[in-house]
């Protein structure tokens, strides 16, 4: 029975883990994602963190992104920047990898 309690434990403890990793690969995904929307938009380097951060709120981290994308074409639109949407998803996309790579990385 001891094996089985301590089975269940690791097994609880990894999935843990993997959702804690999940979480801070989206969390990062979405600051970088901000960074680069910032700069396109020419925010300066106290503003273009404070937007990149504003992105990483639960409501934007989820894993398919349509609502961070939602957002950010607002705003440039609202920049009157003309991003196309698949421009728009390709960078999520390296950021997304490049998030994946960080925080595997610590």
């Amino acid at each position: 029975m001891d094996n089985f309690v301590n089975r269940e434990r690791a097994l609880e403890s990894k999935f843990q883990n993997d959702q804690l990793l999940a979480f801070k690969v989206l969390a990062r995904r979405n600051r970088l994602f901000g960074l680069w929307v910032a700069e396109l938009m020419g925010l300066e380097e106290v503003e273009a963190e404070t937007y990149a951060r504003s992105l990483v709120s639960g409501k934007y981290c989820l894993p398919d992104g349509l609502a961070l994308i939602e957002k950010t074409s607002l705003d440039l639109e609202g920049a009157n920047l003309e991003i196309s949407a698949h421009l728009i998803r390709k960078q999520l996309d390296y950021c997304h990898q490049d998030a994946t790579k960080q925080i595997y990385a610590e």
